[in-house]
């Protein structure tokens, strides 16, 4: 069964912002796809979870 997760990329671009980014585990083996949304570092806790809902939901919806 593969399972989900939605995290913020390490490379911050020019204007502070991070991508968020979908990483799917299955099998021993992971990959990642890359969302059409960004965040600033007021939309992210100090622990890299993101604080904005609209972003986690639409990330959500694209999961599903």
């Amino acid at each position: 069964m593969a399972t989900f997760k939605t995290y913020v990329d390490s490379y911050t671009r020019e204007d502070g912002k991070r991508s968020v980014r979908i990483r799917i585990y299955h099998n021993s083996a992971s990959t990642s796809l890359a969302t059409p949304y960004y965040v600033d570092k007021t939309q992210v806790t100090k622990g890299g979870k993101i604080k904005d809902v609209a972003i986690v939901d639409a990330c959500n919806e694209l999961i599903r």
